[in-house]
């Protein structure tokens, strides 16, 4: 049941006895909704929308980290920070 959710990866992830609807916004984009076995997909597709602005806050933030802090792929001349000095 995975799909996309403006854009963005959504995991959704169903566990027996689950009360509530949970979501999870990770650095790498993906959106992981977390919900009882028998929420339908409507209920969390509506659960979203009422967290529409808190997920595209948390998107946005999560964009400027990715780009403040790249991923370091270690090759020859990459530079690292060490105790603040460096970069």
């Amino acid at each position: 049941m995975d799909k996309d959710f403006l854009g963005y990866p959504l995991e959704i992830q169903k566990i027996a006895f689950k009360r509530q609807i949970s979501v999870q916004v990770h650095l790498n984009s993906t959106i992981k909704v977390t919900a009882g076995k028998l929420v339908t997909q409507k209920q969390i597709l509506s659960f979203l929308e009422n967290h529409k602005s808190w997920i595209e806050e948390i998107q946005h933030n999560n964009q400027k980290l990715r780009r403040q802090y790249p991923i370091k792929k270690f090759i020859e001349g990459e530079e690292f920070p060490y105790l603040g000095n460096g970069l």
